[in-house]
């Protein structure tokens, strides 16, 4: 743990506000390293569905996700982008628009408004599985 509370992360645990001193990048490379079995425990699993994990480091995985979709040309970069366009495409409305579009500057959100719109129109064309490649390219776009 960073910061003025040097305490084993047993003890912080019962003391909540202590969790943004956490060392998120050096955290994970011990998990990584001394607890391979962690990254397929349920508990893993079940603290990360509400997603308030994102808030221990949110700069450090913004900066690891956009990353991964400007640079990094591999699978990992087609797999992020199918979860944004299935989150995206399968999305509660206003669940949307408190997470994602308040982000979003006017011209950008004009263009997501028209891409949903012809994304909608295609998919109910085909109703395949096969993904949106306008989609992906208005998220790498961002």
């Amino acid at each position: 743990w960073t910061g003025k509370h040097d305490q084993a992360p047993v003890a912080v645990a019962a003391k909540p506000h202590y969790f943004a001193e956490l060392d998120m990048p050096k955290s994970l490379r011990n998990l990584a390293k001394y607890c391979p079995e962690f990254w397929r425990s349920d508990e893993l699993l079940r603290s990360c569905e509400s997603g308030e994990w994102l808030k221990l480091n949110s700069h450090m995985i913004t900066e690891e996700l956009y990353h991964i979709l400007h640079n990094d040309k591999s699978s990992r970069q087609q797999q992020l982008l199918q979860l944004l366009e299935q989150y995206i495409l399968a999305a509660d409305w206003s669940v949307l628009c408190n997470r994602l579009l308040l982000l979003l500057m006017e011209q950008q959100l004009l263009d997501f408004a028209r891409l949903v719109a012809q994304q909608h129109h295609h998919h109910q064309q085909q109703q395949s599985g096969s993904g949106s490649p306008l989609l992906q390219h208005w998220i790498q776009q961002q």
